[in-house]
């Protein structure tokens, strides 16, 4: 079968790369701000904070910095999972029929990842904001965005079912 790429596709497929590219530098900064602070804080050298870390104890701010970094590193490798889902997708879709049974079981993969990213990406704010581990801020269109994304992934189940009996009966 032809691959047919529309625009849309097209277009889509390149941002979701771009997003992992975004993905890669933001980790790698992760990895660069957790090594450089666990340098710093051996070699007892004092840190200066703006914003809201300098209303912090030194302590309590390296402790902020350190979560955003370790929650930033586990957000992004869950991101990287869910975006490798969405280009497969993407891609099958761009192939041919996007009704196919692993399309829906990749949509659920992708459902429950952005529920870990919503969860990471809360959690580690409101720990890095706070100076320690406190009940996350649940962000309501992220709850909805999630839930989209399963009834979505019903709606590919469904398709793919009733394109299986389809083909059965003719």
């Amino acid at each position: 079968m032809p691959v047919m790429r529309t625009d849309l596709l097209s277009n889509t497929h390149a941002l979701v790369r771009l997003a992992r590219a975004v993905t890669i530098i933001l980790m790698v900064g992760a990895l660069v701000m957790l090594v450089a602070t666990a340098l710093l804080d051996a070699a007892g050298k004092p840190l200066t904070f703006a914003g809201k870390l300098a209303q912090m104890d030194p302590k309590a701010a390296m402790l902020a910095l350190r979560i955003g970094a370790i929650g930033t590193l586990i957000g992004g490798a869950v991101l990287l999972v869910l975006l490798r889902e969405l280009l497969r997708i993407i891609d099958s879709t761009s192939i041919g029929d996007p009704f196919i049974p692993e399309n829906a079981r990749r949509l659920r993969r992708v459902g429950w990842l952005l529920l870990a990213v919503n969860f990471c990406s809360s959690t580690t704010i409101s720990a890095a904001l706070n100076g320690g581990i406190t009940f996350p801020f649940v962000s309501f269109s992220g709850v909805l965005t999630v839930l989209l994304v399963f009834v979505l992934a019903r709606i590919f189940d469904t398709g793919s079912q009733m394109r299986a009996e389809l083909k059965e009966t003719v």
